[in-house]
């Protein structure tokens, strides 16, 4: 029930960021910008979440040699963020591409305006997402540190 209400409050702060941001016209759309350079910033991030990771498991090894417990509930959670990921990725690919043929056969109005504003939704929803996953890892990785220096 937790996990749903989260991801419905980041389902509801994407809707309002990305309306917010179509709201500032095509100028000063700072989300519909971002959207041009989404999927390779999201690479990155993901590459830089992989490299956390190591660095996570390197401290998780030392800290399981020290202390007997059972771990699989870490490793379980550094896959699914994995699998979350990836999923968001394949789904802002083909969410643009959908946008692309919809704009390319529709020339609507209030289509166009509700395709921007779900655009800007899925680019901060995603960024949020990834980043969150970044500061959560960080957050870990000090976290197990700390606990191997209290051990020694």
């Amino acid at each position: 029930m937790k996990t749903i209400l989260r991801y419905l409050l980041y389902l509801i702060l994407s809707i309002g960021a990305g309306y917010a941001s179509f709201m500032c016209g095509a100028e000063n759309d700072f989300l519909g910008k971002l959207s041009m350079n989404l999927l390779p910033l999201l690479i990155t991030i993901l590459v830089l979440y992989t490299t956390l990771s190591n660095l996570v498991l390197g401290q998780i090894q030392k800290y399981q040699e020290k202390n007997i417990s059972n771990l699989t509930p870490v490793f379980k959670a550094l896959r699914r963020n994995v699998y979350i990921e990836f999923s968001i990725l394949a789904f802002v690919l083909i969410f643009f591409i959908a946008k692309g043929l919809v704009l390319a056969h529709y020339n609507n109005e209030i289509i166009i305006k509700l395709l921007n504003i779900t655009n800007n939704a899925v680019v901060f929803f995603a960024l949020f997402y990834f980043l969150y996953v970044i500061y959560d890892s960080t957050m870990s990785f000090y976290d197990i540190v700390e606990e191997n220096d209290k051990s020694q």
